[in-house]
C-alpha cells in the first residue's frame, strides 16, 4: 500500500510538473530565475550596472528553491564585469544554468554586456547598458512519467520490471536555441541609485511545438538608498532600504526591504510579494573578508506552499580585485564620488 502510495504521489507531482510546464509554453510567460540576493547578481538585475563597480568583479550565486518539491528549481549564475576607460564605460559577462525538477526542464544563458557611463556632474553618474546572448533550453521527456505509465501491481514496470510505455507524444523539438537582447539604464550617486531593465526586448521565439510563441518582455525598475548612520567615522555603520519591481505579462512581482551593516558584516530582511498572494519573507547574513563577500539567504515561505516546499537557500559570493570602489571614482580622481556601497556587492 505504501508503494503504490508513493507511485501515485511521484506520478501527481510529474503531472504538476508537466502541466506547469504547459502553461508555460501556452502564454509565452517563461520566468526568469529571480535572485534574493540581486544585488549580489548585478548583470543578472541590469546590464547597467556593467563596471560600476570598477573592478575587475567576479560575482558567483547559487539559488536551491523548494528542494522538497520533487528537487524544485535550482539555479547556478555567474558573471564578470569591469570598468575600461578607453571604452568610457564598462563590459560583462554574464552565464546562468537553471534546473527545474533534477534535470526534467534545463535553460542555459550566455550573454555580453557593454554600459556606457556619463558624468553629469561631479557627485552624480548615469550608465546605459545594453547585452546580447543566447539562450538553450531543453526539456528531458525520458525522464518524465505519466498515469497511464503506472501498473497496478508493479507500478512503473511490468513483471518483467521493464519500464511501461506511454502514449504521451513528445514535443516536435526537445530542444531550442535563440538570441536574447537587453537593455537597461541607471542614475546613481553616492547615497542613492535609480534603475530599469529591459529583458527579452526583441520577443524572441520561444516553443517546443509547431505551435508559435513568444517571450514575453520583462521589466524590472529597481532603486536604494544608503544612509549612514556612525556615530564616529571608524565604524562604518550603514542602513540601505531597496526595492524592486518585476512586471511579465500579467506577473507582477514586489521585492522590498533593508540592508544593515559594517565594515566587516551586514545583513538584512526582505519581503516579495506578487498582486495575488505574498511569496516570501527573506532573511540574509553576510560578511566582507578583503576583496571578498559571502552571503546566505532563506526564502521564509509564507504562499499556500509554506515552509512544506523547504523555501529556498542561496550563496553568494561578491570577489573585487580592484582597489576602486565605483567607476565614477577611479585612481587619480579620488576626490570624485562613489556609487552607493549596494552597488558595490
Amino acid at each position: 500500500m505504501k508503494r503504490l502510495t508513493k507511485i501515485y504521489l511521484t506520478a501527481f507531482c510529474t503531472i504538476l510538473f508537466v502541466y506547469f510546464y504547459s502553461s508555460i509554453n501556452n502564454v509565452a510567460n517563461a520566468q526568469r530565475p529571480e535572485f534574493s540576493q540581486y544585488h549580489s547578481a548585478p548583470l543578472h538585475l541590469n546590464p547597467a550596472l556593467a563596471g560600476i563597480a570598477y573592478g575587475p568583479r567576479f560575482n558567483i550565486n547559487y539559488r536551491n528553491q523548494w528542494p522538497q518539491l520533487n528537487r524544485g528549481f535550482e539555479t547556478f549564475a555567474v558573471s564578470y564585469d569591469q570598468h575600461i576607460e578607453p571604452l568610457s564605460g564598462g563590459i560583462g559577462v554574464s552565464i546562468t544554468a537553471d534546473r527545474v525538477a533534477g534535470g526534467l526542464l534545463n535553460t542555459y544563458t550566455g550573454h555580453a554586456m557593454y554600459s556606457y557611463q556619463m558624468r553629469i556632474a561631479d557627485n552624480f553618474g548615469l550608465k546605459l547598458g545594453i547585452s546580447g546572448g543566447v539562450v538553450n533550453r531543453n526539456i528531458n521527456w525520458s525522464q518524465l512519467t505519466f498515469g497511464d505509465m503506472i501498473n497496478p501491481l508493479y507500478g512503473f514496470v511490468d513483471e518483467f520490471n521493464s519500464p511501461n510505455p506511454t502514449t504521451e507524444i513528445s514535443p516536435d523539438n526537445n530542444n531550442i536555441l535563440y538570441a536574447d537582447f537587453g537593455a537597461g539604464g541607471v542614475f546613481f550617486s553616492e547615497n542613492w541609485y535609480v534603475g530599469a531593465a529591459l529583458n527579452h526586448i526583441t520577443r524572441p521565439k520561444e516553443h517546443f511545438t509547431e505551435e508559435e510563441h513568444r517571450l514575453a518582455i520583462r521589466t524590472a525598475i529597481h532603486g536604494g538608498y544608503n544612509f549612514d548612520i556612525s556615530s564616529r567615522p571608524a565604524q562604518q555603520l550603514f542602513l540601505s532600504p531597496n526595492v524592486l519591481l518585476v512586471q511579465q505579462l500579467e506577473f507582477t512581482q514586489l521585492n522590498a526591504g533593508i540592508y544593515m551593516g559594517s565594515e566587516y558584516f551586514y545583513g538584512g530582511v526582505f519581503y516579495r510579494h506578487t498582486l495575488s498572494n505574498s511569496d516570501a519573507i527573506i532573511g540574509l547574513v553576510g560578511f566582507n573578508a578583503g576583496p571578498a563577500r559571502i552571503g546566505y539567504s532563506f526564502d521564509f515561505t509564507v504562499s499556500g506552499l509554506e515552509i512544506n516546499s523547504g523555501g529556498a537557500h542561496e550563496i553568494s559570493v561578491s570577489i573585487n580585485l580592484g582597489d576602486d570602489q565605483s567607476s565614477l571614482s577611479p585612481a587619480g580622481y579620488r576626490n570624485q564620488i562613489k556609487c552607493p556601497g549596494i552597488l558595490r556587492f
